[in-house]
Formats: structure tokens, sequence, C-alpha cells
């Protein structure tokens, strides 16, 4: 077709640094060979899916699946909808730490008291049954909530009808259990 194999055309051009180096004949027939394909691609259904665009001899001929267009549209889609969403986010003040947990004034904490609280959080002698204690439904090592689906409780250890709920930042809860029965722990 006219400006020789793409064999031929490989073979006169080298990599110099990372750049590819062509010479003149076939920077002008490159040039003047896109320019003038391009109101000559054809597009051709080939084989399962696959579009292939001729151009002649000026260069590649890619083969782009159908499916993999239909992804880069959605992946353009689902990149603007996540760009738009960024500009809402970015419309609110940033969050900064948690202010310090209200604390009663008639029961302050004391490393003493917090200590103790420790051992009353593991210690199975609270529950009816002694054997369950506040750590088997808000374990540490689960991020302090018990990992299952539904929890296992009560007097016959029957499966409950929702989650243990971590308690991690749980101070700053307005209401405590999943029915809002007490104001704190």
């Amino acid at each position: 077709m006219g400006c020789g194999n793409s064999s031929q055309r490989r073979q006169a051009n080298f990599n110099f640094g990372g750049f590819l180096v062509m010479n003149v004949a076939d920077v002008t027939k490159y040039t003047f060979g896109y320019v003038f394909s391009l109101f000559f691609i054809v597009p051709a259904v080939q084989g399962d899916n696959l579009v292939q665009f001729f151009s002649g001899d000026y260069g590649p001929s890619p083969i782009i699946s159908v499916n993999e267009q239909q992804e880069e549209i959605e992946e353009d889609e689902v990149a603007k909808k996540h760009a738009a969403h960024a500009k809402d986010i970015a419309k609110f003040p940033p969050i900064g730490p948690l202010p310090p947990a209200k604390i009663p004034a008639d029961n302050p904490q004391t490393p003493a008291k917090i200590e103790l609280g420790k051992k009353l959080f593991f210690d199975p002698r609270l529950s009816g049954n002694n054997w369950i204690s506040c750590a088997t439904c808000h374990n540490p090592a689960l991020g302090f909530a018990d990992g299952l689906p539904r929890f296992i409780g009560g007097p016959d250890s029957k499966e409950g009808g929702r989650h243990s709920p971590t308690i991690i930042n749980c101070a700053y809860n307005e209401v405590q259990f999943w029915d809002g029965r007490a104001p704190t722990l």
C-alpha cells in the first residue's frame, strides 16, 4: 500500500533515550498518511465482538473489544459520578478530632475506676448464667463487636434479631443499646 510494510518502517526507526527517532521520510509518511486516512477509516466487525479500524498501511490497526469499549464507557461514567461526589464532599468542613467525652460530674473518672471497668467488662459473673461477659459479644479482637450477623445470647443462648454493635465511641451515643433503653453505660 505505497509506504512499505510495517516491519520495514520499524527497522528504519530506532529508540534513543526512551524517544522514538524516525527519519524524515517516515515522519512525512506518517503525518500525511494519517491525515489522509482520517477520511477513509473503515470500521469492520471481525470475529466475536471485535472491531478493527483499517487505515491503510499508515500505522498500527488497533483491535478493540466491543466489551472493552463498553467497560471504558462505564468506567468513565463512574469516574464522573465520583468526581461529582468529591465536589459535594468538599463543600463540608473537615470533621476534626472528637471533643472529649462527657463524663458525669457526680462520677469522675479515676485510674482505679478505669481498671475496675476493664475487669467488669471481661467478668462473666455479671451474667445470669455466669458464663457471658460484655466481651463475649463485644470482643476487642473483632472491633468490640462479635462478627456475627445476629448475636447469640440470653438465658438460652438463642440467636437474636440483630448483630452486636461495636462499642467503639459509644461514649458519644445519646442512648445505649438497640432499643435506646439506657442513656449511658
